[in-house]
């Protein structure tokens, strides 16, 4: 606590740093209800209660700032593993979270166009496998006809429910 401040005019800045009205801070901190709205704007005033603001909102803004950084090394990892593992929705999922965080928070979009290692990204196979080197399934779209010796035959205009479109 800052030791020019009172404990009083402390909780008002406490509270004013996180948002809201002067006056609704000014009766969270103990003002009168009365008065609260003029001693909100009275505290506002003063030089000591403003440069107590600006530190709050500085250290908060470091603090977010931080904790960012932290999330986005995470969503980092998380989407390296899933890439090395193939799992290509996971990875484009933490991708689309780094870059949203990038953008709320401030972030350097470089750590996002950084390229990833040549060995850590999956090529697709040509054989018929996906890129975790399992067969890949038949489409959805077909289905067995035994009028054509149960070779696939693709359905038109009909959407995954059945229903035509």
């Amino acid at each position: 606590m800052n030791e020019e401040l009172t404990p009083q005019q402390e909780a008002f800045c406490r509270a004013f740093a996180v948002g809201g009205s002067a006056a609704a801070t000014a009766r969270a901190a103990g003002y009168a209800e009365g008065s609260a709205r003029t001693q909100g704007w009275r505290l506002l005033q003063q030089r000591e209660v403003r440069r107590r603001l600006n530190e709050l909102r500085s250290d908060a803004g470091a603090a977010k700032h931080a904790f960012a950084s932290r999330m986005f090394a995470q969503a980092e990892a998380l989407r390296r593993k899933a890439t090395h593992d193939g799992d290509l929705r996971t990875a484009m999922q933490a991708m689309n979270l780094q870059l949203r965080m990038a953008q709320d928070y401030g972030l350097p979009m470089e750590a996002i166009l950084d390229p990833a290692p040549e060995d850590e990204i999956p090529e697709e196979a040509s054989n018929g496998e996906d890129i975790c080197g399992a067969a890949l399934p038949e489409p959805e779209s077909t289905v067995s006809d035994s009028a054509n010796g149960g070779q696939p035959v693709a359905r038109r205009g009909v959407a995954r429910s059945g229903r035509r479109r």
